[in-house]
């Protein structure tokens, strides 16, 4: 399950929102809220463009999609 407080926490900090994440990836934002509460599977794809569109580091990226 993504960790969506420290996403939220990371887009909030550079200035941006989930609204825009959802432009950047091509989503609508239903569908990316979908993703992050888990209701609809989110790919490696999808967690690398995150990364790539984020600039997220190694350690963010594991805390925000591979954290416990």
């Amino acid at each position: 399950m993504i960790n969506d407080k420290a996403l939220k926490s990371i887009l909030i900090r550079n200035g941006y929102n989930v609204e825009w994440l959802a432009s950047q990836m091509g989503y609508t934002t239903q569908n990316l809220y979908g993703k992050l509460s888990g209701r609809i599977t989110i790919t490696l794809d999808e967690v690398n463009r995150m990364r790539s569109i984020l600039n997220l580091n190694d350690l963010e990226t594991k805390e925000i999609f591979f954290g416990q």
